[in-house]
């Protein structure tokens, strides 16, 4: 039973970091003026790269070399585009667990910083990424 909160806590305060750290690398994520040949720069596009930087997406994962995460892939270098369509984007973010067992990544969904209208926005511009 104390492994077991002692794990609910963990997570907890692993969640509530990445919620605090998130208003730190707004700043750090990619520069809008830097939209290389990958990247969409319709307003659907950059408006989910806003939301990738500014929800938190940012603290683990890189977009082409820019940021300070230090954890998840590099979305734009691994070319996530090529490899998954929004729906499936949408359903690891909600659940990755489910593809990734063991993973760090925490489940979004049921978060109170990420709807499901902006998740669909930041998978809509990461099937972009090609």
């Amino acid at each position: 039973m104390a492994k077991f909160l002692v794990g609910q806590v963990a997570l907890a305060v692993y969640c509530v970091f990445i919620v605090l750290i998130s208003t730190l690398t707004i700043s750090s994520g990619v520069n809008a003026s830097k939209i290389g040949p990958s990247y969409a720069s319709d307003p659907v596009s950059l408006e989910g790269r806003k939301l990738f930087q500014t929800k938190g997406c940012a603290v683990c994962h890189l977009l082409d070399r820019q940021g300070n995460a230090p954890n998840g892939p590099d979305l734009a270098l691994t070319k996530v585009g090529q490899r998954r369509d929004v729906h499936s984007i949408v359903q690891l973010v909600k659940d990755p667990q489910s593809q990734y067992p063991g993973t760090i990544m925490p489940a979004q969904s049921g978060m109170n910083n990420l709807s499901d209208e902006e998740l669909t926005k930041i998978a809509e511009y990461l099937a972009k990424l090609k």
